[in-house]
């Protein structure tokens, strides 16, 4: 069978905290992530792009919101939206 292992970020925030990011990013790369899945709302989906970016990228995710770097790539990232009112 296929064997899918996953690692959880919980506890996202409204207006998620470069924090959570940076740990995400770091969970991504220790564990050689392929894909990317938010479950959640607005705050979640758009921590698990940024997260996305940064798994690929040498520098501080920050860099994006500084503009001091372009995302070039991204892992894939899905998503399942359990919130009516946002995405």
């Amino acid at each position: 069978g296929n064997d899918i292992n996953h690692i959880e970020l919980s506890g996202v925030q409204p207006n998620p905290r470069i924090s959570s990011v940076r740990q995400g990013v770091e969970l991504c790369k220790q564990h050689q992530v392929h894909l990317v899945l938010a479950v959640g709302g607005g705050s979640t989906i758009d921590c698990a792009k940024i997260i996305a970016a940064g798994a690929n990228y040498d520098g501080d995710a920050w860099d994006f919101f500084t503009r001091k770097a372009k995302i070039q790539h991204a892992l894939p990232v899905g998503t399942v939206l359990t919130l009516a009112a946002t995405g």
